[in-house]
């Protein structure tokens, strides 16, 4: 009780907060200079909340304010302009089917497959009707038939994506990257946690010395139609965009150049879903 006292006394001017709505961003953020996560703290005869690195004489140290300015203005970088919605949405749905066209030749393969099971089946139980099997034979192969077909099944669902599903995920997906920095600002402290690790998996880090805030790796979808959106920008000012550049930005590696025609244009690598 005496030391607590003591402690009590030796007051240090902040105070520490595992989950506090001011403070989003600790944990998520790491220090330029040595990696460390970023912490933070209330300083209470300011009535100011601050985020500190945890590292001993790194003085890594900057006010909440400061700081989510310059991750609302990261965020800022990937929102696009509602004009772009439309033509973004039907560019995404596109390039999403060119690079997944190897699934769908993959689930005719397999129906086809599971058409061939259906009937293999079919004649089992027709042999065992007309007693050419006995029934331990017949157990034998309906089940192994019976489990081929479930397994490829399976496989089918895990390759199929619905187009009414992918409308849906594309319009959720630009609704969201539309109104980025209102969504996070207005967001509690859980709901931003979520959407931070979503659009910047590896976190973010921030540079006192330059004063920036900078991400290691952005989400692959939102990378795609920030580049997809600064070319349609550019197309309208009539300068150049260099296809070879953008698809090696946003297509992970291993996919072959393609070519994409659309309201009868074609270009290497991605088309431009015009007004």
């Amino acid at each position: 009780l005496q030391v607590n006292g003591i402690q009590a006394k030796n007051n240090q001017g902040y105070k520490q907060n595992k989950t506090n709505e001011n403070l989003p961003l600790k944990g998520f953020m790491k220090c330029n200079n040595c990696g460390s996560p970023l912490t933070g703290y209330l300083v209470r005869k300011k009535g100011l909340y601050y985020y500190k690195c945890k590292t001993t004489g790194c003085g890594c140290n900057r006010s909440t304010k400061a700081i989510h300015e310059h991750f609302e203005d990261v965020l800022s970088k990937y929102q696009i302009e509602d004009k772009l919605v439309a033509p973004l949405k039907t560019q995404l749905k596109y390039t999403f089917e060119h690079y997944n066209k190897t699934d769908k030749d993959l689930i005719a393969t397999l129906k086809y497959n599971l058409k061939g099971i259906d009937e293999k089946i079919e004649k089992i139980e027709e042999r065992y009707v007309v007693g050419e099997i006995n029934g331990e034979l017949y157990n034998k192969f309906v089940h192994k038939f019976k489990k081929e077909k479930e397994d490829t099944e399976a496989e089918i669902r895990k390759s199929s994506i619905e187009s009414s599903n992918l409308d849906f995920y594309i319009s959720e997906s630009l609704n969201l990257f539309s109104k980025l920095s209102n969504i996070w600002n207005s967001s509690d402290y859980t709901s931003k946690q979520k959407l931070q690790n979503v659009l910047f998996p590896e976190g973010i880090v921030y540079d006192r010395q330059n004063d920036e805030v900078r991400t290691p790796r952005t989400n692959s979808v939102m990378e795609l139609v920030r580049c997809l959106s600064t070319s349609f920008v550019d197309k309208k000012r009539g300068q150049t965009v260099n296809f070879n550049n953008l698809s090696s930005r946003v297509i992970a590696p291993g996919f072959e150049p393609g070519t994409v025609c659309l309201e009868g244009r074609c270009s290497i690598q991605l088309s431009y879903a015009t007004d």
